[in-house]
């Protein structure tokens, strides 16, 4: 229960301008810090980073995400490159997909 619960505190938000951060651990900060100007800040927040954290460590998709995850990152690195790029094939058009065939045979 601890991993999710570490892993749900530390998730990521991609932003287009500067890439992934831990929207969790920031919001924790502000209120952190908004706290010191009015106290009753401090309850509100621990009570929804609690109401927050017990939610999303529970949910079962949320789990399968984590155990993904730690399966992925254990992963001997050639197998994960191996498994991103079967991925990204399945995605092409059947178009696409004949090209690189062809370009793949004329490599080898």
């Amino acid at each position: 229960m601890l991993r999710y619960l570490k892993a749900a505190f530390w998730e990521k938000v991609a932003f287009t301008a500067v890439g992934p951060l831990p929207v969790n651990a920031l919001a924790v900060l502000g209120v952190a810090a908004l706290g010191f100007v009015e106290p009753v800040v401090w309850l509100g927040g621990a009570a929804l980073e609690a109401a927050y954290l017990v939610v999303l460590a529970n949910s079962e998709r949320y789990r399968r995400l984590v155990r993904g995850r730690e399966l992925l990152a254990a992963a001997p690195a050639d197998e994960a490159a191996a498994f991103e790029r079967r991925r990204a094939l399945a995605e092409l058009d059947p178009e696409a997909a004949r090209r690189h065939a062809q370009l793949a045979d004329s490599v080898r």
